[in-house]
């Protein structure tokens, strides 16, 4: 009987091991939407609902219609005013949906490159960690434009002046 050298017999074993695919993180993105903007927009905030079945941290993104994408989260305070919290990173909770609504906290698409014009659908990617295991998610949507935007005004022209 010829008898198989030991690297043969791990690699025969590891062969007959089944084989699991690796889990991913279940994450959704609803309801993403945006006012309009034009160039030259110091930042326009984009509102989206947020599921998940693991933590995660929601540390940023990209879009080509702006040149950074930040996270703002805000307080409500008891007198009724709202403090805005600029931050790095934002905990998503597994659970009901993590919510960045109008008049709340928001991701804002920073120094805008081109105009965004009401209809459009925009693509911005939100980049994700998992703090446990530092896996890291990109995901994809697109974000409705809905609202009006207003006519460029003309340089040095007062409103009352403008052309009606």
């Amino acid at each position: 009987m010829k008898t198989l050298p030991f690297a043969s017999l791990l690699i025969a074993a590891l062969a007959a091991t089944p084989a699991f695919p690796a889990y991913a993180a279940d994450i959704s993105l609803k309801n993403a939407w945006m006012r309009p903007a034009r160039a030259g927009s110091a930042a326009t905030a984009m509102y989206v609902d947020i599921t998940t079945d693991v933590p995660l941290k929601l540390v940023g993104g990209t879009t080509s219609v702006a040149r950074s994408i930040g996270i703002v989260l805000v307080d409500q305070n008891p007198d009724g005013t709202t403090t805005d919290h600029p931050v790095k990173e934002a905990d998503i909770l597994p659970g009901p949906a993590t919510r960045f609504a109008y008049n709340g906290s928001r991701i804002e698409l920073r120094d805008l490159v081109e105009d965004v014009y009401p209809g459009g659908n925009i693509p911005v990617t939100l980049e994700f960690v998992e703090p446990k295991t530092n896996a890291r998610h990109s995901i994809e949507i697109g974000v409705l434009v809905r609202g009006v935007i207003l006519p460029p005004s003309e340089a040095g022209q007062k409103p009352e002046d403008a052309p009606k």
